[in-house]
C-alpha cells in the first residue's frame, strides 16, 4: 500500500512540474512578444514629430481618466450604506485629528 501510494505521488509530482513547465514556457514566450512589441512601439513613438507626440500624451492621459461604471456604481452604494449608517448612530465618525 506504501508503494502504490508513493507512486502516485510521483506521478502527482511529474503533472504538477509538467504542468508548470509549460506555463513557464508560454509565459516567456509572450513575454518576449510583448517586449518586441513594445519596444516597436517605443521606436514608432520616439520618431513622431512633437505635435503628435503631444496628441498621442494627451489621449493616453485621457484614457487613464475614465472611471469605470461598476465600479463607481460600486462606491456610490457603498457610501450610501455608510451615511445612512451614519445617521442611525451605527458608525461614528472620526475627527481630523484622528485621522
Amino acid at each position: 500500500m506504501r508503494f502504490v501510494f508513493m507512486v502516485w505521488l510521483c506521478h502527482v509530482f511529474s503533472a504538477i512540474f509538467v504542468t508548470f513547465t509549460l506555463r513557464f514556457s508560454v509565459l516567456n514566450e509572450l513575454d518576449e512578444r510583448y517586449s518586441m512589441i513594445t519596444k516597436e512601439l517605443q521606436a514608432q513613438t520616439l520618431s513622431l514629430n512633437p505635435i503628435d507626440k503631444i496628441r498621442l500624451v494627451e489621449m493616453l492621459l485621457e484614457s487613464l481618466d475614465k472611471s469605470d461604471p461598476e465600479i463607481e456604481a460600486t462606491w456610490v452604494a457603498e457610501s450610501e450604506r455608510r451615511y445612512a449608517a451614519f445617521k442611525r448612530v451605527e458608525m461614528q465618525g472620526l475627527t481630523f485629528k484622528k485621522l
